[in-house]
This record gives structure tokens, C-alpha cells and sequence, in this order.
């Protein structure tokens, strides 16, 4: 963990020391995400989320963008079955070079969580709640046509206390971005 912060840290202090020369007017970001969640405190109810992952950012000044962000991942372990979405919006900051984009961001916003227990010999419980949310991250652009990239490698981590939980879990994604417009 403490190595993916040093390198989100790292991207931020490169992404703001470059001028953003080759900015699209407006980015729009889609794909599959991916994240292993711990609802309860114990190893057995880890899930594996799968799920899509949305963005749009737009320029604002240099090299910091405005960015707002979606996501839902959905999954189940040992009879718990959950259903995760994420709604945020806050600063990035990209380097757009001719090939290739970095990026880093702190999201905030909030997270909406279902978790429905299906456990043999245990009532079954349904509970949902949503709560602030936050999420440091960054991620990889390369460029495949001029108005196209493939967005090798998003990391988030994504940080939110619910009524009777903690959430604290790693969002991976990767998919297309797509460019409209020149700055």
C-alpha cells in the first residue's frame, strides 16, 4: 500500500510541473473496474467486485482538470452477495504528452453499499447505506488514434465509513477514453 501511495504522490508532483499542451477539450473514460471488498471483519466475507467505471474530465487550468466519476461492482463470497457504486468529482492533475498520459486525482463524493446475508442456519439481513466517500488515485493513458486511448491501468483507493463498517478497498480499472475537442 504504502508503495502505490509513493507513486500516486509521484505522479502528482510530475503532473503538475508539466503544461497540459496537447489537452482534449473533454474526456470521456469507460471500462471494466475491479475490487475485493471486506464487509464484515472477518477473511471469510471478502468479495470479488466486478463491475464497469465511467469519467469525464474537462481542463480548467494548465495542467488541472475537473473530473467526475462513476462506478458499480457487484459480486458475492460465502453467501454474501453485495452491490458497490461510487459518485465523485474533484481536481486532477494530467500530463498530455503526444503518446501517453499520467494522471492523479483525489475524488470526493459518495458511496452507496447493499450487502444481502444468505447464510445457512443465520437469518437472512439485508442492509444498505451510503456514506462520503473519498478516493486518492491515478492512472496511464496511452494514446492509440488521435481522438482515442487505452486507458492501460487505473488505481483508486477508495475510503468511506458506513453505520456499521469501515470500507476501505483498492478499484482497478482499464478500458477506453475517448478525446473530443482540442484546448
Amino acid at each position: 500500500m504504502k508503495f502505490v501511495m509513493s507513486l500516486l504522490a509521484l505522479l502528482a508532483v510530475c503532473s503538475t510541473l508539466a503544461m497540459a499542451q496537447n489537452n482534449p477539450k473533454v474526456e470521456l473514460f469507460g471500462g471494466y473496474s475491479y475490487t475485493r471488498s471486506s464487509f464484515f471483519q472477518d477473511e471469510l466475507s471478502k468479495v470479488n467486485g466486478n463491475g464497469w467505471h465511467g469519467s469525464v474530465s474537462m481542463p480548467v487550468w494548465f495542467a488541472i482538470e475537473g473530473a467526475v466519476d462513476a462506478s458499480g461492482h457487484y459480486g458475492s463470497a460465502k453467501g454474501v452477495n453485495s452491490s458497490l457504486h461510487v459518485f465523485l468529482a474533484g481536481p486532477r492533475f494530467a500530463y498530455h504528452g503526444k503518446r501517453f498520459c499520467f494522471f492523479s486525482q483525489t475524488l470526493f463524493g459518495r458511496a452507496r453499499v447493499r450487502v444481502d446475508a444468505a447464510i445457512p442456519g443465520v437469518t437472512a439481513a439485508a442492509t444498505t447505506d451510503s456514506a462520503f466517500a473519498v478516493a486518492p488515485g491515478g492512472g496511464f493513458d496511452v494514446r492509440i488514434k488521435d481522438k482515442l486511448s487505452l486507458r492501460l491501468v487505473q488505481l483508486d483507493y477508495i475510503s468511506t465509513n458506513f453505520n456499521d463498517f469501515s470500507l476501505g478497498t483498492l478499484r482497478v480499472s482499464t478500458g477506453v477514453v475517448l478525446h473530443i475537442g482540442k484546448r
